[in-house]
């Protein structure tokens, strides 16, 4: 087995992100009691053209006779991280039965996910926090020096 990562367009045009290629393939997995365990970055996908939308998991069967089989497969809307904070996920997968139907199952995959589409975003976030707390500072001490010390004499005193 292994996985393959694919990022899907919501709308119709041009593909919203790279082709499928070598680096879109996990290492291949072996299924131990039921599970199979991956421990592998994987990516960058770049360029992604638009954040609406999916990163598409496919598990996929290797089977030396035939072609690859998708197994299963789920997908996160990119949307959902454009807060670009790596996030730990239990996602349900839905299994393709024998008729090629997608069906909900309890099939789950684990995983770690980051969708960095600025490295400036996160920067200028974080300096608007600190220009907040600048201005709040800036507000209390002008309130200090115009003279409205008795309050906070009290409230430092308890």
């Amino acid at each position: 087995m292994k996985i393959r990562v694919a990022i899907k367009g919501r709308k119709g045009g041009a593909p919203a992100g790279p082709p499928i290629n070598a680096a879109s393939d996990s290492k291949i997995l072996t299924v131990v009691d039921g599970s199979a365990q991956i421990n592998q970055s994987m990516g960058p996908y770049a360029p992604i053209r638009t954040q609406d939308a999916d990163v598409c998991l496919d598990i996929i069967e290797i089977t030396p006779t035939s072609n690859s089989v998708s197994l299963a497969t789920t997908s996160i809307y990119l949307r959902d991280l454009q807060d670009q904070k790596p996030r730990d996920m239990i996602i349900d997968l839905k299994i393709r039965s024998e008729s090629g139907a997608l069906i909900q199952s309890n099939a789950r995959i684990f995983l770690n996910i980051c969708f960095q589409y600025s490295k400036l975003v996160p920067v200028r976030n974080k300096i608007y926090e600190h220009q907040d707390k600048l201005r709040k500072i800036e507000k209390e001490l002008a309130r200090l020096k115009a003279g409205h010390l008795e309050d906070k004499d009290e409230k430092w005193n308890d």
